[in-house]
C-alpha cells in the first residue's frame, strides 16, 4: 500500500476505528470492574478500588477527546464561529 493510500485509509477510517477501541477498551473495563468481587469481607478500601491504571486510562481519553474540540478541522474554521455565536448571543440579548 503506498503512502497516498494510507493516508486516505487513515482519512476514512482512522477516527471510527479510534472509537471502536476506545468503546471496546471501556466495555472491557467496566466488565473487569463489575465481574471482580472481594474475596474475603475485611479487604481494604484501596484494593478494592485500587485499579487506577483504568482511571488513569480513561481520564487521559477523555482530556484527548475534549483537547479534540479546540483544534480546527480546516483552516479558517474559528473566525466563522465567533462571528456566528456572537450573531446567537445578539439575537438571544434582544429577546
Amino acid at each position: 500500500m503506498n503512502l497516498d493510500g494510507l493516508r486516505q485509509f487513515w482519512r476514512h477510517m482512522g477516527r471510527p476505528l479510534i472509537v471502536l477501541g476506545v468503546i471496546a477498551g471501556g466495555l472491557w473495563v467496566l466488565v473487569r470492574v463489575l465481574r471482580d468481587v472481594p474475596k474475603e469481607p475485611g479487604i481494604p478500601f484501596e484494593a478494592w478500588y485500587g485499579n487506577w491504571p483504568a482511571v488513569l486510562v480513561a481520564t487521559g481519553l477523555f482530556l484527548l477527546f475534549l483537547w479534540g474540540f479546540t483544534q480546527p478541522r480546516v483552516p479558517g474554521l474559528w473566525p466563522w464561529v465567533r462571528r456566528r455565536a456572537a450573531r446567537l448571543e445578539e439575537k438571544v440579548l434582544q429577546q
